[in-house]
């Protein structure tokens, strides 16, 4: 006897769902701990460097996993602990090294994760006063090319401004996402002073429309 498929979603199913749902949350609360205690939250007390550095060699280790889950957070946990870590810390040129070879590598990674993580790590490598600069360009190409819109907007997010990457911002502008068009209007907000802009770039912020309206939306127009 054949038996019919049903449309519904099973019990089992949704409760599949829930659990995997409920593992991310439990992973991202993980890692925003372990986060938190290595960098001290950058305010409490001296970062152990020693340790940053063991551990970020560590994890360093798998960032070339054939496990893409491996590789993202990898990529996210150096990430977030490079940028937690107070001005003042002092880190070897050897993990300094280490850590922006091993992210540039992942910015050409296969998932999307992956590389819009890799390119957050990558946000104090940065030279913004170097036309020149190697993560710069990285994170201008990625802006412009990459296929996926939450790398675009990732590298929208991080790349510093200048002369070169206001004007590779403002090309976001005219993405063919809606929602890397609005996220370019925040990037402007709070990135761009108005002054930098000649008077055509100014013109041409606006050229395409936007998705429906939202609350956030007439608050990016008013402060533009």
């Amino acid at each position: 006897m054949q038996v019919e498929a049903s449309s519904a979603v099973s019990p089992d199913r949704q409760g599949f769902h829930t659990h995997v749902v409920s593992q991310r949350f439990a992973v991202e609360h993980v890692i925003d701990f372990v986060v938190s205690f290595t960098t001290i939250d950058g305010t409490k007390s001296t970062v152990d460097e020693d340790f940053v550095q063991h551990l970020c060699m560590l994890l360093l280790r798998l960032v070339s996993s054939k496990d893409k889950a491996v590789r993202w957070r990898v990529a996210q946990l150096v990430g977030s602990m490079f940028n937690a870590l107070p001005e003042e810390t002092e880190v070897s040129d050897e993990l300094f090294e280490k850590v922006e070879t091993s992210m540039r590598e992942r910015c050409a990674d296969k998932d999307p994760r992956v590389r819009a993580w890799a390119i957050k790590a990558l946000f104090r490598f940065q030279n913004p006063a170097d036309p020149d600069d190697p993560v710069v360009s990285e994170l201008i190409r990625l802006m412009s090319e990459d296929g996926d819109k939450g790398v675009r907007m990732a590298a929208e997010s991080t790349v510093a401004p200048s002369r070169a990457t206001i004007r590779a911002i403002l090309d976001r502008i005219r993405d063919v996402s809606p929602e890397v068009r609005l996220h370019t209007l925040e990037v402007i907000t709070d990135k761009v002073e108005m002054r930098w802009l000649s008077i055509s770039q100014r013109v041409c912020t606006f050229p395409r429309p936007f998705p429906p309206p939202r609350p956030r939306k007439p608050r990016l127009c008013r402060d533009l």
